[in-house]
């Protein structure tokens, strides 16, 4: 008996410590893209829910893809084919005050881009 509370006790702590080694666990957001700052290598996200706007920074590492809609296939694309307007899937991480981009799917439906360029009519 006091063998198998040691045991568990032992993987509890090693479970313990596997987690606070890691630093970052990956988040997401989803929004249109209102800016796109290929100097800098960012973009700007207008929240879906929130009406927030996030700006993410993407390297090397981070992963582009498209879809011509939400349920299509995903297939490899590049940072200078985004464009404002079109709805993006980010999956990233914080590091420190940047948001880090690990993943950005596009979906290129026919009618986002005409809704964030066309001026408001109220």
């Amino acid at each position: 008996m006091k063998f198998l509370l040691a045991t568990l006790c032992a993987a509890g702590v090693t479970g313990t410590t596997t987690l606070a080694t890691t630093p970052h666990h990956a988040l997401s957001e989803q929004g249109l893209i209102e800016r796109i700052d290929m100097k800098n290598s960012q973009l700007t996200v207008k929240d879906a829910h929130k009406s927030a706007r996030q700006v993410f920074t993407w390297n090397q590492d981070t992963q582009f893809l498209e879809r011509e809609h939400r349920l299509g296939k995903a297939k490899t694309a590049m940072p200078a084919e985004l464009k404002a307007g079109e709805r993006a899937f980010i999956r990233y991480e914080k590091d420190g005050d940047h948001l880090i981009a690990r993943k950005i799917v596009i979906t290129r439906e026919p009618h986002a881009a005409a809704k964030i360029t066309q001026p408001n009519r109220s």
